[in-house]
């Protein structure tokens, strides 16, 4: 029965039913007698089957969690909604000018009302033409005003922050500069629809707006250059279009903006109810899918296994079959049984008798039905088809197509020794039916071609029943204007490669001076600093794999401002720009992706190293001497680095102050380092404004004290731990005295 059904399902599905299930849907008799052939080829289609329908519940279930959380997210926001919050729409809406007003208030100090949107500022009073405001404006609704006294500080933070926070698309309005150029909207423009009470929106708004006319009719709209009707048809110099309605009936403008929000959120919210339900049905009809496959997987492998001992079966069943057969055939009744077999043989030769009659009456009718077709429809068809013989022979003659009716002949006697002549006579006439069709629908699409490019082109419509006009005119396109177009495309083409090879250059260089910059940051807080007398220096050079290319892009220096093709800068460095050039422009398979990945990790054209100054004056590399040391010696460049790794992750060594944590947590750290050594190193990392937790055992704790600012003391007993707070100078007394107080201590030091 579940074969059954799952058959049923299958087709349902539109699905091939397996073989396997087919069998086992029709019974047991089906099954043959290898089962376990059998039941082996069901536990792989109901496996496979099982995936399948695993498969698309999975899908299935990504697309409701998707639903259920838009519909939260609409919850979350129509509830902020119906409190007044318009910032949760424009969020939602422009995400981008809402980051950059959070900047702006956070870097600049302003209040929310200093850094309005300008769709807060306005207000639309006939309904009507609210549409038209908010389709024609777009994203210029979530331009940004600043008081004049700050719009270079915040166009400044525009500029810095522009690629980090994604703040493209975001206008910020100069309120100072429209203000002095500010001309008022013309009469019976659609900027008079929209008001304010802001001098610099009201500029901004009449600089939009006010150019377009308002139309009642689409008729008025011909008489206008710029002009807009309230159904949201815009006219722009002399072409007429609708504008999209997701931009504009998503109200921003005004007190009716919330509640349009709101009817919008919740309609959309009924809809995802709607298609959560139909996901719900899908879902319940692959649980029973999953329930018939998947679910009967482990059946059929326990039948697999139990299968052995019940083989012997069907050849028993067959066995008692057969002696039962045999049983019946040494019936008592056998006489009988020969003697209705005799009746019914008598009966069939009757009945075959009675049938030679009336083959015989039927070939007298057809004698007399030949000979009244021999004499008098014959002649008239064979004058008929002497007639169409005629009219075809004239027409090869016009077609000038006498080879083709040699070929045809050959054909034809071809045919006819394998055919009878009705057979090739009913075969032609299909052919020439559909022959006859495929005209006609060449005809048709010839002609739709034809009105179709007609009307897109503004192309005279002709009735002809060939295409010649048309041809002519592509030919025309292909021989004057397609040279001119392909020209142009490779000029735009070479411009736009010249375009992002300069960009990538430039961006690498400044990379690379940033990367030295903050080195030089760090080298000028080691230079004051001695680890048991040695000094350290962060140093880079060239990478040897990548010089040609790093010579490039730093003598690009040279010629700024200028255009690096038009410079001889690629004569100087033919290689290097040969090799970024041809990365650059060329498709992207796995090996090119990465070594373009190589090119363009600044990183990768440096080489870094620490120099070590010796109390002696010597000089040695970390790199050359760090298999050779001992282990404080080797120790302590080791902290160094990774002092200045911290600075780095922190955006420590920048010209502007970075508002991080600067935390940086040391477990047992300085093990293998003197005092001096180790103070110098705390000193670097306190320096290089870095908040560092130290924690160490009570034996290594003395030698740090010195140089940290808090201790604080883990106490363990039992199961319980306990954190002491300890006077330093309490501290430093009794290990000078010999004793050494907690379990564990903890030093804390640093700028914060």
């Amino acid at each position: 029965r579940a074969a059954g059904e799952l058959a049923a399902l299958l087709r349902q599905d539109r699905q091939a039913v397996p073989a396997a299930v087919e069998r086992l849907a029709q019974g047991p008799a089906e099954l043959g007698v290898d089962l376990l052939e059998t039941v082996a080829a069901l536990q792989e289609d109901l496996a496979a089957l099982g995936s399948e329908y695993a498969r698309r519940q999975a899908l299935l279930d990504e697309e409701v969690a998707r639903l259920r959380a838009e519909a939260e997210e609409l919850a979350r926001e129509t509830a902020r909604l119906r409190t007044g919050d318009r910032d949760v729409s424009i969020d939602t809406e422009a995400p981008e000018a809402a980051r950059l007003r959070r900047l702006l208030r956070a870097d600049l100090g302003l209040s929310a009302d200093e850094v309005p949107y300008l769709c807060t500022l306005l207000r639309v009073p006939d309904e009507s033409w609210q549409d038209a405001v908010e389709g024609l404006l777009a994203a210029n609704r979530f331009h940004l005003l600043v008081p004049p006294a700050h719009y270079e500080a915040a166009l400044a933070l525009y500029h810095r922050r522009r690629q980090k926070d994604g703040l493209h698309g975001v206008g910020l309005i100069d309120a100072e500069r429209l203000l002095a150029h500010a001309r008022p909207a013309r009469a019976g423009s659609l900027a008079q629809e929209a008001e304010t009470e802001h001098p610099a929106a009201r500029a901004f708004v009449d600089l939009l707006l006010g150019g377009y006319a308002r139309c009642e009719t689409l008729e008025a709209l011909r008489d206008q250059r710029t002009a807009v009707t309230r159904d949201c048809f815009v006219r722009r110099n002399f072409a007429t279009g609708h504008m999209n309605p997701r931009v504009y009936r998503r109200w921003f403008i005004g007190e009716r903006a919330i509640p349009r929000q709101l009817e919008q959120r919740e309609q959309r919210m009924h809809e995802i109810a709607g298609e959560l339900a139909k996901l719900q049905g899908r879902a319940n009809d692959l649980a029973q899918r999953l329930a018939l496959t998947r679910d009967r997987v482990r059946s059929f492998y326990d039948l697999e296994r139990d299968l052995p001992a019940v083989a012997p079966l069907p050849a028993r069943e067959a066995h008692l079959d057969a002696l039962r057969a045999e049983l019946a055939e040494l019936n008592t009744h056998t006489v009988d049984a020969l003697r209705a077999q005799v009746a019914q043989s008598q009966a069939k030769v009757e009945e075959l008798q009675a049938a030679a009659v009336a083959l015989e009456r039927e070939m007298g009718r057809l004698e007399e039905r030949i000979a009244t077709l021999s004499g008098e429809m014959l002649p008239g068809l064979e004058r008929a088809a002497d007639e169409a013989l005629r009219d075809a022979q004239g027409f090869l003659a016009a077609e000038d197509a006498q080879d083709l009716l040699d070929d045809v002949r050959a054909e034809y006697e071809r045919r006819r020794a394998r055919q009878p002549v009705q057979t090739i006579l009913s075969n032609a006439e299909r052919y020439e039916n559909d022959y006859q069709n495929a005209e006609h629908r060449s005809r048709d699409r010839l002609r739709e071609a034809k009105q179709a490019y007609s009307l897109a082109h503004d192309f005279g419509l002709d009735q002809d029943e060939n295409a010649e006009r048309y041809m002519a005119e592509r030919q025309k396109y292909v021989e004057s204007e397609l040279p001119e177009y392909e020209a142009r495309i490779a000029e735009q083409r070479a411009m736009a490669e010249q375009e992002l090879v300069e960009n990538f250059i430039h961006r690498l260089r400044e990379q690379i001076e940033d990367a030295r910059q903050q080195l030089g940051y760090l080298n000028a807080t080691l230079s004051t600093l001695r680890f048991g007398g040695e000094r350290f220096e962060f140093i880079t050079r060239p990478e040897p794999a990548l010089r040609q290319v790093y010579n490039l892009i730093m003598d690009s220096q040279s010629v700024l401002g200028t255009s690096l093709f038009a410079s001889d800068l690629l004569k100087r460095h033919q290689q290097g720009w040969d090799l970024l050039f041809e990365r650059l422009t060329i498709g992207v398979d796995q090996d090119t992706s990465r070594e373009l990945q190589e090119l363009q990790d600044y990183r990768n054209y440096l080489e870094y190293d620490i120099r070590i100054h010796y109390p002696n004056g010597d000089q040695a590399l970390l790199s050359k001497i760090s298999t050779k040391k001992s282990g404080g010696e080797t120790t302590t460049p080791f902290y160094v680095a990774m002092a200045a790794s911290f600075a780095q992750a922190y955006r420590l060594n920048q010209p502007r102050h970075a508002d991080t944590v600067r935390l940086a947590l040391f477990d047992e750290a300085f093990g293998k380092m003197d005092t001096a050594r180790t103070a110098s190193a705390l000193k670097f990392m306190v320096d290089s404004q870095l908040q560092v937790l130290l924690a160490t055992p009570p034996d290594k704790a003395g030698g740090l004290l010195p140089h940290v600012d808090s201790v604080r003391t883990v106490v363990r007993k039992n199961n319980h731990s306990f954190v002491i707070e300890i006077d330093k100078a309490e501290m430093m007394r009794r290990l000078e005295g010999g004793v050494v107080p907690g379990q564990e201590a903890a030093a804390a030091g640093g700028t914060g």
